[in-house]
């Protein structure tokens, strides 16, 4: 008896971990800000958007059980849907550009801490310990990528543990850091309100804040570009480069202007993939999403000549995630007037099934099937597009031919172990026998 007492414990507990999570209430910044008073407790705040896919990772690392059970015992956990009511207030009190965006704040709201991409398990914990005052903010310095040579010594500062008050200043202002190289140790307490640091010390500074992944680094690049007269020389430029992370900015602008200085400095191919990362940066998790005008803007960095017709995809795209039927069937029909020249033949296909879901004529249905012919041409062992195939030779009562096409999507679909397509196979071919 005791053995199965024992076991039926054992079980529920393993249960209990696997539906384990953070404990998130949506709600407003003032609730939140009078909750976290309530219980003396900093505030972590996750926000999110349904067209944001970052952001559902960010699911998987919030069920770890250490995190669960460390987020939910010392903070005030809240989300926020960015395109919901309290959205706009969050933007607007915390500058946020890009999703998923995670902050910590004090019990009475103040930033402590903003960090604008996913983390894992490890990293959580490691920020959430940080804002508590467990783990003192302690990084190793990357190898200078220059010889620190004036001032040559920097008077050492006192280092001490910091205070584990609720109120602490703000993480990103603060850490003990110890450079060294062959000649001398230098030895400094960062401190954001201090201006008067030399610019080989702040830009060490800039580097090592990277190291954090606390977004603390981009003020730090900020300060030291201030002192930076000439930004056009090779230590800038490279500089420059390893810290640009958004496109509205004057970094990236200057990049933009002065592209053939970058490109002779870091390389064309390492311009044009930084330029590449960024936009689709901004098209997947920018907050707000950029309509088509601003789509088409960011493709001509990449090319001109065909920035119309990407930004038109990626409209679709959106419109499809979206389930905006109608607006996806219309914007299509312009853009696949002629096919010859397209070659995303998983956007072919989507097109393809709503055009023949919405019509009913046989024009329409014919146009579909040449659509879809066009999608299996370019990839010829994808089984959704014969099962779409197969769905339009339905509605055209041409029941041989369905069968013929649920036959190659299936062997297609058995090889590549695609249950979830084998069951529709098989539901397609019940209806089939009906007919």
């Amino acid at each position: 008896m005791k053995i199965y007492l024992i076991c039926a414990l054992a079980s529920m507990w393993s249960i209990s971990l696997i539906g384990q999570s953070v404990r998130f209430v949506e709600t407003s910044l003032s609730a939140a800000i009078n909750l976290a008073k309530q219980a003396n407790k900093p505030i972590f705040v996750d926000t999110y958007s349904e067209y944001c896919k970052p952001c559902k990772l960010m699911e998987i690392e919030f069920r770890n059980p250490e995190v669960a059970n460390y987020f939910n015992k010392n903070f005030i956990n809240i989300r926020v849907d960015m395109e919901g009511q309290n959205g706009p207030d969050y933007a607007l009190a915390h500058q946020i550009v890009f999703l998923p965006t995670l902050l910590f704040l004090s019990p009475e709201g103040n930033e402590r801490l903003k960090i604008d991409h996913i983390l894992n398990a490890k990293d959580l914990l490691k920020f959430g310990r940080l804002i508590n005052g467990e783990t003192p903010p302690v990084a190793s310095v990357p190898v200078a990528r220059e010889v620190v040579s004036e001032p040559k010594i920097v008077q050492p500062a006192s280092i001490t543990k910091p205070s584990k008050t609720k109120e602490a200043a703000p993480v990103s202002a603060q850490a003990d850091v110890t450079v060294s190289n062959e000649d001398d140790t230098i030895l400094h307490v960062f401190n954001g309100d201090k201006d008067d640091l030399p610019p080989p010390i702040l830009k060490e500074e800039a580097y090592l804040r990277m190291q954090f992944m606390d977004g603390s680094h981009h003020a730090a690049a900020e300060k030291y570009l201030k002192t930076q007269s000439d930004w056009k020389t090779k230590e800038n430029v490279v500089f420059i480069h390893d810290f640009i992370s958004k496109m509205n900015s004057p970094k990236f602008e200057f990049m933009i202007n002065n592209r053939t200085l970058f490109e002779s400095v870091v390389g064309k191919e390492n311009v044009a993939q930084t330029i590449s990362i960024l936009i689709n940066k901004e098209l997947e998790r920018g907050y707000p999403r950029p309509n088509i005008d601003r789509a088409e803007k960011l493709y001509t960095y990449l090319n001109p000549s065909t920035a119309k017709r990407q930004a038109t995809a990626y409209m679709l795209e959106r419109l499809y995630d979206e389930g905006k039927d109608i607006e996806f069937i219309n914007l299509g029909d312009s853009y696949f007037k002629s096919i010859d020249d397209v070659t995303n033949h998983q956007l072919i296909n989507k097109y393809a099934s709503k055009k023949a879901l919405a019509g009913k004529s046989k024009k329409a249905l014919k146009k579909c099937v040449a659509l879809v012919d066009r999608a299996i041409a370019l990839s010829d062992q994808e089984p959704l597009y014969y099962i779409t195939l197969a769905t339009i030779r339905i509605r055209q009562e041409k029941r041989n031919e369905a069968l013929l096409n649920l036959q190659k999507a299936e062997k297609l679909a058995a090889a590549n172990e695609q249950s979830d397509l084998l069951e529709k196979i098989n539901s397609l071919k019940l209806n089939i026998s009906k007919m």
